[in-house]
């Protein structure tokens, strides 16, 4: 058997910590706003819009790796 994991969801607290980095906040601004926004995201999974067609390219692209690596 052989597993192969695709990630496909994405936190919301690593996606609100990504946008603050992007403004320009440094030092204890960031780290506040760290310590006060992202708890309470470590529960919440978002997903793209176009999550079916990406699973469908990705499923495509591993069952083609797979079968030119076993034939």
């Amino acid at each position: 058997m052989i597993a192969i994991g695709v990630p496909t969801v994405v936190d919301a607290a690593t996606i609100v910590c990504d946008a603050l980095e992007q403004t320009g906040l440094e030092g204890e601004q960031m780290q506040l706003f760290r310590e006060t926004i992202s708890p309470g995201l470590h529960t919440m999974f978002v997903t793209p819009k176009d999550i079916d067609e990406t699973v469908k390219r990705i499923s495509y692209t591993i069952s083609e790796g797979l079968n030119m690596a076993f034939s």
